[in-house]
């Protein structure tokens, strides 16, 4: 019997419905202001703020019984999805491309989700961990899920001489034979049936 793998969109979940679905990541998918409500018709998609809204609020298999749509910020998660969905450059080199020319390398979504829930979890361990996809954190408070992310933001306070208790700074550092100079990062290529593959990235 010859091995055989398959590339399959399962589960729709709720979308705004500004939302729309494209395979190229220079497209926007939230196109247009958001008036705050979904779409009636359930989509699939790999962003993952919208899987995990999908997670917390589905009474079946998720939190819905015990967490309403209202209890969560869905302003936050809307922010949360369109930063996912901005394009970054990967390693791989564009067709027609050569290695002198400044935007050579394709592009892919900053975050997407592929997974298969197939086993019973705690319900808050298993949003933490779609929430780290996009470098976030979920956490609960008075029947509320509050949404977290780990992203650049405009500074808030700017600290300078003049406002630090007598203008002074102490500068401390590590050694830099004690400091990392190389990093192996594993992920899934999704190019690649999803194969586990890892780039090296060094800084000399």
């Amino acid at each position: 019997i010859p091995v055989r793998t398959f590339d399959l969109k399962l589960k729709k979940v709720k979308v705004p419905t500004n939302y729309v679905e494209s395979d190229n990541p220079e497209t926007e998918r939230h196109q247009g202001n958001w008036d705050g409500s979904f779409k009636t018709e359930l989509e699939w998609t790999d962003n993952p703020a919208w899987i995990l809204y999908d997670l917390i609020t589905n009474e079946r298999y998720g939190l819905g019984e015990y967490i309403k749509a209202i209890n969560i910020d869905k302003w936050q998660l809307y922010k949360i999805a369109k930063y996912c969905d901005q394009p970054a450059p990967t390693s791989k080199l564009a067709s027609g491309k050569t290695d002198s020319d400044v935007d050579r390398f394709e592009k892919e979504r900053l975050y997407s989700c592929n997974l298969l829930l197939q086993s019973k979890m705690e319900a808050f361990k298993a949003i933490n961990e779609i929430a780290s996809v996009f470098q976030g954190i979920a956490y609960f408070n008075s029947n509320q899920i509050f949404l977290a992310q780990d992203s650049p933001k405009e500074p808030i306070a700017e600290f300078t001489n003049s406002n630090v208790t007598q203008g002074a700074f102490e500068y401390t550092g590590a050694s830099k034979d004690a400091r990392f100079t190389a990093v192996k990062v594993a992920y899934k290529d999704k190019d690649d049936n999803f194969l586990p593959k890892y780039e090296y990235v060094e800084d000399p």
